[in-house]
Protein backbone atom coordinates (compact mmCIF):
# COMPACT_ATOMS: atom_id res chain seq x y z
CA UNK A 1 0.00 0.00 0.00
CA UNK A 2 1.66 3.22 -1.14
CA UNK A 3 1.84 6.24 1.16
CA UNK A 4 0.42 8.55 -1.51
CA UNK A 5 -2.78 6.50 -1.63
CA UNK A 6 -2.96 6.47 2.14
CA UNK A 7 -2.72 10.28 2.16
CA UNK A 8 -5.82 10.60 -0.02
CA UNK A 9 -7.84 8.19 2.11
CA UNK A 10 -6.89 9.87 5.39
CA UNK A 11 -7.46 13.28 3.77
CA UNK A 12 -11.04 12.21 3.05
CA UNK A 13 -11.54 10.84 6.57
CA UNK A 14 -10.45 14.16 8.09
CA UNK A 15 -12.63 16.10 5.64
CA UNK A 16 -15.73 14.20 6.74
CA UNK A 17 -14.85 14.29 10.45
CA UNK A 18 -14.34 18.06 10.44
CA UNK A 19 -17.33 18.58 8.18
CA UNK A 20 -19.44 17.40 11.10
CA UNK A 21 -17.51 19.61 13.52
CA UNK A 22 -18.04 22.71 11.36
CA UNK A 23 -21.82 22.36 11.51
CA UNK A 24 -21.87 21.92 15.30
CA UNK A 25 -19.37 24.71 16.04
CA UNK A 26 -20.93 27.23 13.66
CA UNK A 27 -24.60 26.74 14.32
CA UNK A 28 -25.23 25.17 17.72
CA UNK A 29 -24.99 28.50 19.62
CA UNK A 30 -27.20 30.19 17.00
CA UNK A 31 -29.65 27.27 17.06
CA UNK A 32 -29.96 27.63 20.83
CA UNK A 33 -30.33 31.40 20.52
CA UNK A 34 -33.18 31.01 18.02
CA UNK A 35 -34.77 28.42 20.32
CA UNK A 36 -35.14 31.13 22.96
CA UNK A 37 -32.06 30.54 25.13
CA UNK A 38 -30.27 33.59 26.58
CA UNK A 39 -26.46 33.92 26.57
CA UNK A 40 -26.06 32.52 30.09
CA UNK A 41 -28.42 29.65 29.25
CA UNK A 42 -26.48 28.94 26.06
CA UNK A 43 -23.32 28.75 28.15
CA UNK A 44 -25.04 26.36 30.56
CA UNK A 45 -26.27 24.07 27.78
CA UNK A 46 -22.88 24.01 26.08
CA UNK A 47 -21.15 23.30 29.39
CA UNK A 48 -23.50 20.33 29.97
CA UNK A 49 -22.17 18.76 26.80
CA UNK A 50 -18.60 19.30 27.99
CA UNK A 51 -19.39 17.65 31.33
CA UNK A 52 -20.68 14.62 29.45
CA UNK A 53 -17.53 14.62 27.32
CA UNK A 54 -15.33 14.47 30.43
CA UNK A 55 -16.73 11.03 31.17
CA UNK A 56 -17.30 9.96 27.58
CA UNK A 57 -13.81 10.53 26.19
CA UNK A 58 -11.84 8.39 28.69
CA UNK A 59 -14.50 5.70 28.30
CA UNK A 60 -14.30 5.61 24.51
CA UNK A 61 -10.52 5.96 24.62
CA UNK A 62 -10.24 2.90 26.86
CA UNK A 63 -12.70 0.91 24.73
CA UNK A 64 -10.80 1.86 21.59
CA UNK A 65 -7.40 0.88 22.99
CA UNK A 66 -8.76 -2.60 23.74
CA UNK A 67 -10.78 -3.02 20.56
CA UNK A 68 -9.82 -5.41 17.78
CA UNK A 69 -10.74 -2.65 15.34
CA UNK A 70 -10.70 1.01 16.40
CA UNK A 71 -12.49 1.95 13.18
CA UNK A 72 -15.59 0.09 14.36
CA UNK A 73 -15.69 2.09 17.60
CA UNK A 74 -15.60 5.36 15.67
CA UNK A 75 -18.29 4.11 13.29
CA UNK A 76 -20.52 3.14 16.21
CA UNK A 77 -20.24 6.53 17.87
CA UNK A 78 -20.88 8.42 14.63
CA UNK A 79 -23.98 6.37 13.93
CA UNK A 80 -25.33 7.02 17.43
CA UNK A 81 -24.50 10.74 17.19
CA UNK A 82 -26.51 10.94 13.96
CA UNK A 83 -29.56 9.42 15.64
CA UNK A 84 -29.21 11.79 18.61
CA UNK A 85 -28.85 14.96 16.54
CA UNK A 86 -31.95 14.00 14.55
CA UNK A 87 -33.89 14.51 17.78
CA UNK A 88 -33.22 18.24 17.39
CA UNK A 89 -35.69 18.23 14.52
CA UNK A 90 -38.48 16.55 16.48
CA UNK A 91 -37.81 18.30 19.81
CA UNK A 92 -40.59 20.76 20.66
CA UNK A 93 -39.33 22.33 23.90
CA UNK A 94 -36.19 23.46 25.70
CA UNK A 95 -35.94 20.37 27.90
CA UNK A 96 -36.07 18.09 24.89
CA UNK A 97 -33.44 20.19 23.14
CA UNK A 98 -31.10 20.00 26.12
CA UNK A 99 -31.53 16.24 26.58
CA UNK A 100 -30.97 15.49 22.90
CA UNK A 101 -27.85 17.67 22.90
CA UNK A 102 -26.43 15.90 25.96
CA UNK A 103 -26.98 12.45 24.40
CA UNK A 104 -25.52 13.69 21.14
CA UNK A 105 -22.41 15.00 22.96
CA UNK A 106 -21.69 11.58 24.49
CA UNK A 107 -21.04 10.18 21.00
CA UNK A 108 -20.03 13.29 19.04
CA UNK A 109 -16.99 14.09 21.21
CA UNK A 110 -15.21 10.96 19.93
CA UNK A 111 -15.05 12.09 16.31
CA UNK A 112 -11.91 14.23 16.35
CA UNK A 113 -9.70 12.62 18.99
CA UNK A 114 -10.29 9.06 17.78
CA UNK A 115 -9.72 10.14 14.17
CA UNK A 116 -6.41 11.65 15.33
CA UNK A 117 -5.44 8.39 17.05
CA UNK A 118 -6.31 6.22 14.05
CA UNK A 119 -4.70 8.52 11.48
CA UNK A 120 -1.49 9.04 13.45
CA UNK A 121 -1.03 5.28 13.88
CA UNK A 122 -1.62 4.63 10.18
CA UNK A 123 0.78 7.39 9.18
CA UNK A 124 3.46 6.05 11.49
CA UNK A 125 3.23 2.64 9.82
CA UNK A 126 3.11 4.05 6.29
CA UNK A 127 5.59 6.94 6.72
CA UNK A 128 2.88 9.44 5.80
CA UNK A 129 2.69 13.20 6.31
CA UNK A 130 0.32 14.32 9.08
CA UNK A 131 0.03 17.88 7.79
CA UNK A 132 -1.10 16.76 4.33
CA UNK A 133 -3.65 14.33 5.81
CA UNK A 134 -4.93 16.88 8.33
CA UNK A 135 -5.42 19.36 5.48
CA UNK A 136 -8.53 17.33 4.71
CA UNK A 137 -10.06 18.63 7.92
CA UNK A 138 -9.52 22.19 6.76
CA UNK A 139 -11.13 21.57 3.38
CA UNK A 140 -14.03 19.66 4.90
CA UNK A 141 -14.63 22.32 7.55
CA UNK A 142 -14.65 25.09 4.95
CA UNK A 143 -16.74 23.38 2.28
CA UNK A 144 -19.32 21.72 4.48
CA UNK A 145 -19.50 24.73 6.80
CA UNK A 146 -20.29 27.10 3.93
CA UNK A 147 -22.86 24.70 2.48
CA UNK A 148 -24.51 24.30 5.88
CA UNK A 149 -24.62 28.09 6.26
CA UNK A 150 -26.53 28.47 3.04
CA UNK A 151 -28.89 25.69 4.09
CA UNK A 152 -29.38 27.21 7.55
CA UNK A 153 -30.50 30.50 6.02
CA UNK A 154 -33.62 28.62 4.91
CA UNK A 155 -33.99 26.29 7.87
CA UNK A 156 -31.71 24.97 10.61
CA UNK A 157 -33.11 21.49 10.05
CA UNK A 158 -31.36 21.35 6.67
CA UNK A 159 -28.00 21.83 8.38
CA UNK A 160 -28.80 19.03 10.82
CA UNK A 161 -29.76 16.69 7.99
CA UNK A 162 -26.50 17.61 6.28
CA UNK A 163 -24.62 16.55 9.44
CA UNK A 164 -26.32 13.13 9.28
CA UNK A 165 -25.41 12.72 5.61
CA UNK A 166 -21.75 13.54 6.27
CA UNK A 167 -21.66 11.09 9.19
CA UNK A 168 -22.97 8.32 6.94
CA UNK A 169 -20.21 9.06 4.41
CA UNK A 170 -17.65 8.96 7.23
CA UNK A 171 -18.86 5.51 8.28
CA UNK A 172 -18.46 4.29 4.70
CA UNK A 173 -14.97 5.80 4.53
CA UNK A 174 -13.92 4.05 7.75
CA UNK A 175 -15.32 0.77 6.40
CA UNK A 176 -13.86 0.70 2.91
CA UNK A 177 -10.95 3.18 2.73
CA UNK A 178 -9.21 3.77 6.05
CA UNK A 179 -6.91 0.86 7.08
CA UNK A 180 -8.06 -1.01 10.17
CA UNK A 181 -6.22 -0.11 13.37
CA UNK A 182 -6.22 -2.51 16.31
CA UNK A 183 -5.91 -1.58 19.97
CA UNK A 184 -2.78 -2.73 21.78
CA UNK A 185 -3.79 -2.53 25.44
CA UNK A 186 -4.17 -5.81 27.32
CA UNK A 187 -7.83 -6.83 27.73
CA UNK A 188 -7.41 -7.70 31.42
CA UNK A 189 -5.63 -4.48 32.31
CA UNK A 190 -7.42 -2.12 34.68
CA UNK A 191 -9.20 0.67 32.80
CA UNK A 192 -7.93 3.37 35.17
CA UNK A 193 -4.35 2.25 34.70
CA UNK A 194 -3.95 3.98 31.34
CA UNK A 195 -4.83 7.49 32.49
CA UNK A 196 -2.86 7.05 35.73
CA UNK A 197 0.17 5.98 33.72
CA UNK A 198 -0.07 9.02 31.47
CA UNK A 199 -0.14 11.41 34.43
CA UNK A 200 3.18 10.02 35.66
CA UNK A 201 4.86 11.43 32.54
CA UNK A 202 6.08 15.00 33.11
CA UNK A 203 5.97 15.87 29.42
CA UNK A 204 2.38 14.67 29.07
CA UNK A 205 1.30 16.62 32.16
CA UNK A 206 3.00 19.77 30.85
CA UNK A 207 1.34 19.37 27.46
CA UNK A 208 -2.05 18.83 29.10
CA UNK A 209 -1.64 21.82 31.43
CA UNK A 210 -0.86 24.27 28.64
CA UNK A 211 -3.56 22.74 26.47
CA UNK A 212 -6.08 23.38 29.23
CA UNK A 213 -5.10 27.04 29.62
CA UNK A 214 -4.96 27.74 25.90
CA UNK A 215 -8.22 25.99 25.06
CA UNK A 216 -10.23 28.00 27.56
CA UNK A 217 -9.68 30.87 25.16
CA UNK A 218 -10.04 28.89 21.94
CA UNK A 219 -13.29 27.37 23.19
CA UNK A 220 -14.63 30.82 24.02
CA UNK A 221 -13.92 31.80 20.42
CA UNK A 222 -15.61 28.63 19.13
CA UNK A 223 -18.69 29.17 21.29
CA UNK A 224 -19.22 32.90 20.89
CA UNK A 225 -17.62 34.09 17.65
CA UNK A 226 -20.86 33.38 15.77
CA UNK A 227 -22.78 35.53 18.26
CA UNK A 228 -20.10 38.26 18.00
CA UNK A 229 -20.37 38.38 14.21
CA UNK A 230 -24.16 38.24 14.39
CA UNK A 231 -24.06 41.34 16.62
CA UNK A 232 -22.34 43.13 13.74
CA UNK A 233 -24.51 41.75 10.93
CA UNK A 234 -27.53 39.43 11.25
CA UNK A 235 -26.74 36.99 8.47
CA UNK A 236 -26.19 33.27 9.07
CA UNK A 237 -24.56 32.91 5.68
CA UNK A 238 -21.84 35.41 6.61
CA UNK A 239 -21.17 33.49 9.81
CA UNK A 240 -20.56 30.35 7.76
CA UNK A 241 -18.42 32.24 5.23
CA UNK A 242 -16.30 33.74 8.03
CA UNK A 243 -15.67 30.30 9.51
CA UNK A 244 -14.87 28.96 6.05
CA UNK A 245 -12.36 31.78 5.55
CA UNK A 246 -10.65 30.75 8.77
CA UNK A 247 -10.51 27.16 7.60
CA UNK A 248 -9.11 28.07 4.18
CA UNK A 249 -6.34 30.10 5.84
CA UNK A 250 -5.06 26.79 7.26
CA UNK A 251 -4.15 25.40 3.83
CA UNK A 252 -0.68 27.02 3.51
CA UNK A 253 0.31 25.81 6.97
CA UNK A 254 -0.73 22.21 6.46
CA UNK A 255 0.97 22.04 3.06
CA UNK A 256 4.29 22.98 4.64
CA UNK A 257 3.71 21.87 8.25
CA UNK A 258 6.40 19.19 8.24
CA UNK A 259 9.02 21.53 6.77
CA UNK A 260 8.13 24.20 9.32
CA UNK A 261 8.35 21.64 12.12
CA UNK A 262 11.74 20.44 10.88
CA UNK A 263 13.00 24.03 10.76
CA UNK A 264 11.56 25.47 13.99
CA UNK A 265 10.52 22.56 16.19
CA UNK A 266 7.13 22.16 17.82
CA UNK A 267 7.90 24.31 20.87
CA UNK A 268 8.80 27.38 18.81
CA UNK A 269 5.79 26.79 16.58
CA UNK A 270 3.50 26.73 19.61
CA UNK A 271 4.95 29.94 21.05
CA UNK A 272 4.57 31.77 17.74
CA UNK A 273 0.99 30.58 17.40
CA UNK A 274 0.09 31.96 20.83
CA UNK A 275 1.41 35.37 19.82
CA UNK A 276 -0.76 35.32 16.69
CA UNK A 277 -3.85 34.35 18.67
CA UNK A 278 -3.28 37.21 21.12
CA UNK A 279 -3.13 39.68 18.21
CA UNK A 280 -6.20 38.16 16.55
CA UNK A 281 -8.39 38.34 19.65
CA UNK A 282 -7.26 41.89 20.39
CA UNK A 283 -8.28 42.79 16.85
CA UNK A 284 -11.87 41.73 17.53
CA UNK A 285 -11.95 44.34 20.29
CA UNK A 286 -10.10 47.12 18.47
CA UNK A 287 -11.92 46.83 15.14
CA UNK A 288 -15.62 46.07 15.82
CA UNK A 289 -16.92 45.92 12.26
CA UNK A 290 -17.92 43.01 10.05
CA UNK A 291 -15.06 43.43 7.56
CA UNK A 292 -12.38 43.37 10.25
CA UNK A 293 -14.12 40.49 12.04
CA UNK A 294 -14.05 38.43 8.86
CA UNK A 295 -10.56 39.56 7.80
CA UNK A 296 -9.03 38.56 11.13
CA UNK A 297 -10.23 35.03 10.43
CA UNK A 298 -7.30 34.71 8.03
CA UNK A 299 -4.99 34.48 11.06
CA UNK A 300 -6.54 31.13 11.97
CA UNK A 301 -3.98 29.19 9.95
CA UNK A 302 -1.09 30.76 11.84
CA UNK A 303 -2.62 30.58 15.31
CA UNK A 304 -5.36 28.19 16.40
CA UNK A 305 -4.43 25.63 13.76
CA UNK A 306 -0.78 25.50 14.78
CA UNK A 307 -1.80 24.96 18.42
CA UNK A 308 -4.01 22.00 17.43
CA UNK A 309 -1.24 20.51 15.28
CA UNK A 310 1.38 20.82 18.03
CA UNK A 311 -0.84 19.39 20.76
CA UNK A 312 -1.82 16.34 18.71
CA UNK A 313 1.80 15.57 17.85
CA UNK A 314 3.14 16.17 21.36
CA UNK A 315 0.52 13.93 22.92
CA UNK A 316 0.92 11.17 20.33
CA UNK A 317 4.71 11.07 20.66
CA UNK A 318 4.75 11.09 24.46
CA UNK A 319 2.06 8.39 24.81
CA UNK A 320 3.01 4.67 24.93
CA UNK A 321 1.85 2.55 21.99
CA UNK A 322 -0.80 0.70 24.01
CA UNK A 323 -2.47 3.95 25.15
CA UNK A 324 -2.62 6.00 21.93
CA UNK A 325 -6.40 6.47 21.97
CA UNK A 326 -6.40 7.24 25.70
CA UNK A 327 -3.63 9.78 25.10
CA UNK A 328 -5.70 11.54 22.46
CA UNK A 329 -8.72 11.40 24.79
CA UNK A 330 -6.59 13.24 27.37
CA UNK A 331 -5.79 15.79 24.69
CA UNK A 332 -9.53 16.11 24.13
CA UNK A 333 -10.27 16.42 27.85
CA UNK A 334 -7.82 19.30 28.16
CA UNK A 335 -8.78 20.69 24.75
CA UNK A 336 -11.71 21.38 22.48
CA UNK A 337 -14.22 18.91 23.93
CA UNK A 338 -13.28 18.80 27.60
CA UNK A 339 -12.91 20.79 30.79
CA UNK A 340 -11.79 24.06 29.12
CA UNK A 341 -15.10 24.05 27.28
CA UNK A 342 -16.98 24.11 30.59
CA UNK A 343 -14.95 27.06 31.82
CA UNK A 344 -15.29 28.90 28.52
CA UNK A 345 -19.02 28.29 28.21
CA UNK A 346 -19.88 29.17 31.80
CA UNK A 347 -17.52 32.08 32.36
CA UNK A 348 -17.90 33.22 28.77
CA UNK A 349 -21.69 33.23 28.88
CA UNK A 350 -21.68 35.17 32.16
CA UNK A 351 -19.11 37.73 31.01
CA UNK A 352 -20.73 38.21 27.62
CA UNK A 353 -24.07 39.00 29.24
CA UNK A 354 -22.47 41.37 31.79
CA UNK A 355 -20.01 43.01 29.38
CA UNK A 356 -20.02 42.06 25.69
CA UNK A 357 -18.37 39.51 23.42
CA UNK A 358 -16.06 42.25 22.18
CA UNK A 359 -14.73 43.11 25.66
CA UNK A 360 -14.29 39.45 26.60
CA UNK A 361 -12.15 38.96 23.48
CA UNK A 362 -9.84 41.68 24.84
CA UNK A 363 -9.49 39.87 28.17
CA UNK A 364 -8.86 36.63 26.30
CA UNK A 365 -6.11 38.31 24.29
CA UNK A 366 -4.37 39.43 27.47
CA UNK A 367 -4.66 35.95 29.00
CA UNK A 368 -3.19 34.32 25.88
CA UNK A 369 -0.25 36.76 25.99
CA UNK A 370 0.42 35.76 29.62
CA UNK A 371 0.25 32.05 28.74
CA UNK A 372 2.69 32.64 25.87
CA UNK A 373 5.16 34.31 28.25
CA UNK A 374 4.91 31.45 30.77
CA UNK A 375 5.39 28.87 28.04
CA UNK A 376 8.43 30.71 26.69
CA UNK A 377 10.03 30.91 30.14
CA UNK A 378 9.16 27.46 31.49
CA UNK A 379 7.17 25.20 29.16
CA UNK A 380 9.70 25.08 26.32
CA UNK A 381 12.39 23.74 28.65
CA UNK A 382 10.25 20.72 29.48
CA UNK A 383 9.12 19.91 25.94
CA UNK A 384 12.28 20.68 23.96
CA UNK A 385 14.35 17.64 23.09
CA UNK A 386 11.28 15.40 22.98
CA UNK A 387 10.84 12.64 20.42
CA UNK A 388 8.62 14.92 18.35
CA UNK A 389 11.29 17.62 18.26
CA UNK A 390 13.74 15.11 16.78
CA UNK A 391 11.24 14.19 14.02
CA UNK A 392 11.71 10.46 14.29
CA UNK A 393 8.40 9.94 12.53
CA UNK A 394 8.96 12.33 9.62
CA UNK A 395 8.01 11.26 6.13
CA UNK A 396 10.72 9.33 4.31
Amino acid sequence: MKPIKIQYKLFLQYALAYGCVSIVCAFMPLFLQDAGFRETQIGLVLSCSYVVSIFAMPFWGSVSDRAKNKNNILKLTQACASVAIFLFIVSKNKIGTILSYVVFSFFYCVGVFLTDAIVMQVLKQENGNFGRARLGGTVGYAVFGAAAGLAANWNFNFAILMYIGIAVLEILCLTFLVPKVAGQAKPNEKKKGAMRSLFKNKKIVTTAAFSFLIYINLNFYASFYGIYLRSLVDNRGLVAIALSMAALSEIPFFLFAQKIEDKLGLSNMLFGALCVIAVRFAGYFLFPNVYAAMGLQMLQGFGNTVVIYCMVKFMFCFTPAEYKSTGQSLAGLTGQFGIPGIVAAQAGGFLVQKLSVRVVFLYSSILIAIIAAVFFLFGKKVLEGAECEKHNDRQK
